[in-house]
């Protein structure tokens, strides 16, 4: 390429091509000897011009935000909820009568604590919901 030899066209940008020639057979060894046996392509690039200056750019991009902002319970309503789906199921309670009460009088917040996660990391502008 442009007068070196490489064996890799990895780094090579299919735009950057001006021109290439395959050569192949006796004009190939004639001019690079045993490693031209098989064929050779010659890749010239573009070069550079003199004048102004034309750049060429692809910009993509892309949005995504969720379309529904799930109901989540509270921590009451999820221990309930998941002794009951364990009861169904013949695997016994999760969470004790004991239990449950601290979760209903919040007696004990940081074993048994009922924060609104989505409280706390959105909040509501204008009736959009927004990162804080």
């Amino acid at each position: 390429m442009d007068g070196f030899e490489r064996s890799s066209l990895d780094e090579l940008n299919i735009e950057d091509i001006e021109s290439f020639t395959v050569l192949k057979d006796a004009s190939a060894t004639a001019i690079y000897g045993s490693k031209g046996a098989n064929g050779v392509v010659l890749i010239t690039t573009k070069r550079g011009k003199a004048g102004k200056i034309n750049i060429d750019a692809k910009v993509e991009t892309s949005y995504n935000t969720r379309t529904i902002t799930p109901e989540f319970v509270d921590g009451l309503s999820y221990a309930s909820l998941m002794n009951e789906a364990l009861v169904t199921r013949n695997l016994g309670m999760a969470y004790q009568p004991e239990e449950l009460e601290l979760f209903r009088t919040q007696m004990d917040p940081d074993f048994y604590p009922n924060v609104d996660w989505m409280d706390l990391i959105l909040k509501t502008e204008h009736g959009v919901i927004v990162l804080t």
